[in-house]
């Protein structure tokens, strides 16, 4: 009888954790959006193919290169795409206040974790499935054999199960899908990037008091971790030979870390959840310190600047995160160098901290930007507040302009320093020549930079309205990384094209021509993408 009802009991958990996939995959199979990413992809590696047919009389082994290129492509779209979609399993269940109605149910915190992560798991697995037509061509190309993409499959299917229980960790641990999103990425980067710290350790062990032993052993743990990075040993599978053991030690370290993050969240489910399953999500306990600092006069709030005054400081931060700013980017940039050479007992230059404070404000500007404009009408529309403000006596338009621009004045410290950085680094390194510094910043190639960077914004603002998160990321990696894939070889076709038929005269149009009118395109399709915007934000009011 005993061992009857134990099987009973591990069937109906069978049952509600299979009910669980059933519901998560439903849902995901119903969102137009994965089936649009899905065809992007399949779309790039077409993009890929057609780019290998125009250079295959000027490589060998095309088949090699090309699969290289598929793989490296899927390698990024599961950090980037599988990031974003992995962190928010639990949290997106949190913020809609319906994790304690799925504890109602009975199921356990182990099938609540299986049931939501492993469905995704599955949708990202079905994204990749669709270049495996393309890998099985690779082999038609020349240069590649079976072992060799059985590798590279299989340690793709090992990251991203890792991937996806670091995610599922994140989004146990977290209490919304910003903060999961942001402890994912820093756990990416310790499992993906985290080598290099070694050896950062190792040259700090040579230049002081340590022992060679102690350098020699942060060597060897850099290298050990170095290989089990897929960033590091994707490139290796391409190498094997017929008959080679296709599964290696990356793949077992990946696997079993995605078991231990599973292990993790499991154990810790119910101390960080706690809240959210007795309460629901409230209001987080205690308002940031710096609210205490904050202005509490309401007489500016006026309803000519409200909107603005509303960004400005629950979006910005107001006066006191913008001096914060102010003092802590060019401590934080030139101190961090300054202190790591001292360490290193090297010289401290001055062209050092000067490149030190145009790179770290260089980053922290387009970080600002992303996490700004990406969540100021992300957050309206999400936390249902968008349609009391269309209700105001403005215009969307007039609404969404007040809010976008409260959030300009937190972009003025990284952008103040970034401009001193690079007024210090011409007068340092030019010192009184800055002719060839003017002619670099006239050029209409240069200038359309500005007119891409003013679109990237404008179509991250507008992907935010859509998507509940990462709709910025989603923008830079469309336009600044699969773009550029494309525009290099139709720009260099074009390219060979004028001067074939018209000579050395068509320079003049590859030079001044094309990117003036790449600039007045891009300014168009920012127009366009405010027409989007303004159409959601009715969209969204009228629901």
């Amino acid at each position: 009888m005993k061992s009857r009802a134990d099987s009973n009991g591990f069937m109906e958990s069978l049952h509600r954790i299979s009910s669980f996939l059933t519901r998560s995959i439903r849902q995901e199979s119903r969102v137009f959006l994965f089936h649009v990413i899905r065809g992007g992809l399949a779309f790039t590696v077409m993009a890929f193919f057609i780019l290998q047919l125009e250079t295959v009389a000027f490589f060998g082994s095309a088949g090699a290169r090309f699969s290289g290129m598929i793989l490296t492509c899927c390698y990024w779209f599961l950090s980037l795409v599988g990031g974003l979609y992995f962190s928010v399993a639990i949290t997106e269940e949190k913020e809609e206040d319906t994790l304690a109605l799925l504890r109602m149910t009975g199921v356990s915190n182990l099938g609540l974790l299986i049931g939501k992560s492993i469905p995704r798991l599955a949708m990202v697995i079905l994204f990749l499935l669709v270049v495996l037509p393309f890998l099985v061509l690779s082999i038609t190309m020349g240069g590649v054999v079976i072992e060799q993409l059985l590798a590279s499959v299989l340690a793709l299917m090992c990251y991203a199960f890792m991937l996806c229980q670091m995610g599922a960790f994140a989004s146990t641990v977290a209490m919304n899908n910003r903060r999961a999103f942001t402890l994912m990425t820093f756990l990416w980067a310790i499992f993906e990037l985290g080598y290099l710290g070694f050896f950062v350790l190792a040259e700090v062990a040579r230049t002081t008091f340590l022992s060679e032993s102690t350098a020699s052993f942060m060597v060897d743990c850099a290298l050990y971790f170095q290989e089990r990075t897929l960033m590091r040993t994707l490139s290796g599978y391409q190498m094997l030979n017929r008959g080679d053991a296709i599964w290696s030690s990356q793949m077992t370290f990946q696997a079993c870390s995605g078991l231990g993050f599973l292990i993790l969240s499991w154990i810790s489910f119910d101390f960080f959840n706690q809240r959210a399953i007795g309460q629901g999500l409230t209001q987080e306990s205690g308002h940031r310190i710096l609210d205490i600092f904050r202005s509490r006069r309401t007489s500016s709030r006026v309803a000519g600047d409200a909107l603005l005054w509303k960004s400005w400081q629950f979006a910005s931060g107001g006066w006191p995160w913008l001096i914060i700013r102010f003092i802590s980017i060019p401590m934080f940039s030139m101190g961090l160098v300054a202190i790591f050479l001292l360490f290193l007992g090297e010289n401290i230059d001055s062209e050092v901290l000067v490149g030190a404070l145009l790179f770290g404000s260089f980053v922290l500007f387009l970080i600002e930007c992303a996490r700004l404009f990406g969540s100021v009408l992300n957050v309206e529309i999400y936390q249902k507040t968008l349609s009391s403000l269309m209700m105001l006596p403005k215009s969307p338009y007039s609404i969404a302009v007040g809010l976008t621009a409260g959030v300009i004045p937190g972009l003025l410290p990284s952008l103040f320093w970034f401009v001193t950085g690079w007024i210090l680094m011409f007068a340092t390194f030019t010192h009184s020549d800055t002719s060839n510094a003017i002619e670099v910043f006239i050029e209409p190639w240069f200038l359309h930079l500005f007119t891409w960077f003013l679109f990237t914004v404008h179509l991250g603002t507008a992907l935010s309205t859509v998507l509940r998160y990462g709709g910025m990321v989603i923008a830079a990696a469309i336009l600044w990384i699969v773009m550029p894939m494309f525009s290099i070889v139709v720009i260099g076709i074009m390219a060979f094209a004028l001067r074939s038929a018209a000579g050395p005269g068509s320079e003049a149009v590859f030079r001044f021509l094309i990117p003036m009118g790449l600039m007045v395109v891009e300014i168009l399709l920012c127009g366009l993408c405010q027409k989007l915007i303004v159409r959601r934000m009715e969209e969204v009011a009228g629901q």
